[in-house]
């Protein structure tokens, strides 16, 4: 009873919000008689969408498919590099010293270089996304395999335990939910990459929208464009935290929430 209070509770007040935000939003155009390619009344927006349903599932579906694969190579290369990094100390330095020489670099900056290398198709958006997803990924799976407390470690060797089942039945287990955490982060960074890499170089997707839309001062299909890209990116947080639930509900997060139902 409690659990299910609380999930019309928390639907509740996230209507409630965007109720507000389009009270705001239609009251300071009517207040202060703000053009509409400055800022359209949200009727225009959600039209665009209604009127022009299959243009904007076309470009969404390219956005959504690059940045998917650039958050699937950025988890595999992430958890690989983390493995390389907690082997040795000395690799430890080396690679994150240059991973985070690569993050530091401004992303817009290496866009048009991934444009020139691999063309105005899908991999240089899925490279970008990599780019901005990998780095949380690598980060977060290293601290959580850190964080192992050295006394199981050192109990599991005194029972005689492998290098690979100490790996598999500790040191995994205990990176899982770090992991779980950069996820939920890396899938908005993927969405923020692949549109990075659209407004340099982009034919399709959902950056190239934004920038048509730009040049014909057509304020309404850039936002329209924008509140798409809005849903994609929470649904691809929520889809995580989705997975999270069914990979790890030992974790002590999903213990109590079943305790409170």
């Amino acid at each position: 009873m409690t659990k299910s209070i609380e999930r019309w509770s928390g639907l509740f007040w996230a209507v409630a919000v965007f109720v507000a935000i389009a009270f705001v939003w239609e009251g300071s155009i009517w207040l202060f008689q703000i053009p509409a390619f400055l800022l359209p009344p949200l009727q225009d927006v959600f039209g665009n969408v209604i009127r022009l349903p299959g243009f904007f599932a076309l470009h969404t579906a390219y956005t959504l498919g690059a940045a998917l694969l650039g958050f699937i190579i950025a988890v595999v290369l992430g958890i690989l590099f983390a493995l390389i990094i907690v082997s040795s100390t000395a690799v430890e330095r080396v690679f994150l010293t240059l991973l985070t020489v690569i993050n530091s670099v401004p992303k817009v900056a290496v866009a048009p270089l991934f444009v020139l290398w691999l063309g105005v198709g899908v991999a240089p958006k899925a490279a970008m996304a990599v780019l901005m997803a990998i780095f949380v990924i690598v980060v977060d799976v290293v601290v959580g395999m850190r964080s192992v407390d050295p006394e199981i470690i050192d109990m599991a060797r005194i029972n005689q335990a492998s290098p690979l089942a100490i790996f598999w039945r500790i040191k995994l287990p205990n990176a899982l939910p770090h992991l779980f955490g950069a996820l939920r982060v890396a899938a908005s960074l993927a969405v923020v990459g692949a549109i990075v890499a659209e407004f340099i170089g982009g034919q399709r997707g959902l950056g190239y929208v934004i920038l048509l839309a730009q040049g014909r001062l057509d304020a309404a299909q850039a936002f329209a464009g924008i509140f798409i890209l809005s849903v994609m990116a929470t649904a691809l947080c929520y889809a995580v935290v989705w997975a999270e639930r069914f990979v790890i509900p030992w974790h002590a997060s999903h213990r109590a929430v079943q305790a409170k139902a």
